[in-house]
């Protein structure tokens, strides 16, 4: 049996695993109303679906989970479709139903000529389709029924629902460290009940789930407006009414099915080291404004979605334009001032990069886009190369000087415009 095995993009801080805590929390609280015993449930994550709800070990309900903003036809999500209605006809599960959660509305799905709609289920929560910002409210809706039919007094829900999210977002952690084989990819309901009998009195929110949900609602609500902005300026669209695949859309798509979307943020801004914790800094350091000339102008004028693509730290370019690169991140690092405050400003925002510990590696033979000063004959491609290329610290006795050098020659710094240049004159990434 081939399986999909997606574990490393599963986290509890994105919408994938948002909307798979918000079924869990559903179906807990109908088989409470129903008095059905809820330890004899289970959920599967990413084995051959999505997620799977489980009975005794046997399939209850196979789940696609897409967070597409764009997509409204039936036709963009048929690959997730077919895959629902193929698990269910499996000897063992043809009994089980099969849902597709969606983060947009899908247009036609309720038109007689959907052929899909006898065999597969829409999900809504109480009719609602459920975005990637509604997700978190609808949990806690779920979490406060719960403990209203329990008769619990808990002291802060938003506490709770704070410790499901790590919970899951551990579970998921330990899956990474084990073999595909090794893993057991079932979790019992009755864990995530114990989650919120253990934390009832819990009166403060982990400031780690605290900071993970800030970046969530932050950064999903930048993509959206960063999106929305280049609809409207290169194609004259609103986003709602988008349906190319352009490689803007796609490198959006993967941005939110991105594991740990804080350390995203940290990859597009690598010469930033701290600071993250605070307000003021994630609209600084993700600004939709940013997000759409810095990164989505640069996806969408590439043209070639196909070669837009993602791990689990980062989205990026594959491009013959930038040879010696695995590949292109392209990112928010601006050096456009560079030209006023002089080569020991420039040196030290190269000295953050290489300092920044947390995405160094992540970097590592591959390039990262700037914005160089247009007017700036100081600061050409080649000066800045060749300032990149031979910084080291000012320590001369640092043992490690070397070895950075090496480093450095390792990572290209790509100007943000040349580069748009290129694929302009080219008509498209022929990468």
């Amino acid at each position: 049996m081939s399986t999909n095995d997606a574990i490393p993009s599963w986290s509890g801080y994105n919408y994938q695993g948002k909307a798979t805590l918000l079924y869990i929390l559903e179906k807990i609280n109908i088989l409470n109303r129903i008095g059905e015993d809820v330890s004899q449930y289970s959920v599967e994550l990413e084995l051959n679906e999505d997620f799977v709800i489980k009975k005794n070990g046997v399939p209850e309900s196979f789940h696609q989970v897409k967070a597409m903003l764009t997509k409204n036809s039936i036709s963009a999500y048929k690959g997730a479709i077919e895959k629902l209605i193929e698990a269910k006809d499996k000897p063992g599960s043809t009994d089980a139903k099969g849902y597709l959660m969606v983060a947009s509305c899908i247009n036609n799905w309720e038109k007689v000529t959907n052929i899909y709609q006898s065999h597969v289920t829409l999900y809504k929560y109480e009719g609602m389709i459920v975005d990637v910002i509604t997700v978190s409210d609808f949990i806690i809706l779920e979490l406060e029924k719960y403990l209203e039919y329990k008769q619990l007094n808990a002291v802060n829900k938003n506490a709770i629902y704070g410790e499901l999210c790590i919970f899951l977002d551990q579970k998921i952690a330990a899956m990474h460290t084990q073999l595909p084989s090794e893993r057991d990819y079932a979790i019992s309901f009755i864990d995530f009940e114990n989650i919120i009998y253990n934390n009832i009195q819990k009166d403060t929110v982990s400031k780690n789930h605290e900071l993970k949900e800030k970046v969530y609602l932050h950064v999903t609500n930048g993509i959206k407006e960063g999106l929305e902005k280049v609809c409207k300026g290169v194609c004259d669209k609103l986003l709602s009414d988008c349906e190319e695949d352009c490689a803007a859309m796609v490198a959006c798509e993967k941005i939110l099915d991105l594991p740990d979307l804080l350390e995203y943020c940290k990859v597009i801004n690598p010469s930033k080291l701290d600071g993250w914790d605070k307000d003021i800094n994630m609209a600084v350091c993700f600004p939709p404004a940013g997000m759409e000339q810095n990164i989505f102008l640069l996806f969408k004028i590439s043209r070639i979605h196909g070669n837009v693509n993602a791990n689990e730290h980062s989205v990026f370019l594959y491009t013959e334009h930038a040879p010696g690169c695995e590949y292109v991140i392209p990112t928010l690092l601006d050096l456009s001032n560079f030209s006023n405050y002089g080569k020991k400003a420039l040196q030290d925002t190269f000295q953050n990069i290489k300092d920044n510990t947390d995405i160094i590696d992540i970097l590592d033979g591959n390039g990262i886009t700037a914005t160089y000063a247009y007017s700036s004959t100081s600061l050409s491609q080649e000066n800045i190369t060749s300032i990149w290329k031979n910084h080291s610290k000012n320590d001369s006795k640092n043992d490690d000087n070397d070895i950075m050098k090496k480093f450095n020659k390792s990572i290209e710094i790509i100007s943000r415009s040349t580069l748009i240049d290129k694929f302009n004159n080219t008509g498209e990434n022929d990468a």
